[in-house]
C-alpha cells in the first residue's frame, strides 16, 4: 500500500491509496482522503497541472511540481478533504503564510 500518510477509516475500501467515505451532507456525497504518500504525490501532480505550475496563493510564481504543496481550502480538521476541489497548488512560502500570517511570502 505504500507509506501511510493518514490512517484509513472504518470498513471503507482504499483504492489506489485514496479512500472515499460516504457523507450525505457533502455536495459530492462522499469525502475523499489520500491515505498513502504515493496517492498524495499523484494529487500534487494533478494540482500542478491544473495550475500550470503557478502558485495559486499570493505570489503567483512558477514553481516546479516537486517543490509545490497541496494547500487545503477547508482544513481536514474543519471538515475538508483531499479532493481536488478543496485543494490549491502553492509554493512553500504561501503555504507557510496560510498557517502563519506573519511569515509574509515573496511576491513575483
Amino acid at each position: 500500500m505504500g507509506v501511510v500518510r493518514r490512517k484509513a477509516v472504518g470498513k471503507y475500501p482504499v483504492v489506489d491509496g485514496v479512500q472515499r467515505i460516504p457523507d450525505a451532507a457533502h455536495p459530492r456525497g462522499f469525502r475523499e482522503y489520500c491515505v498513502t504518500q504515493k496517492a498524495w504525490d499523484r494529487r500534487r501532480e494533478e494540482l500542478a497541472q491544473r495550475a500550470n505550475n503557478r502558485c495559486e496563493g499570493i505570489c503567483k510564481r512558477w514553481i516546479p511540481p516537486v517543490q509545490g504543496d497541496g494547500m487545503h481550502i477547508l482544513s481536514t480538521g474543519a471538515g475538508g478533504d483531499d479532493a481536488l476541489d478543496n485543494l490549491l497548488y502553492g509554493c512553500r512560502d504561501c503555504h507557510r503564510y496560510a498557517h502563519q500570517p506573519k511569515a509574509v511570502p515573496r511576491k513575483s
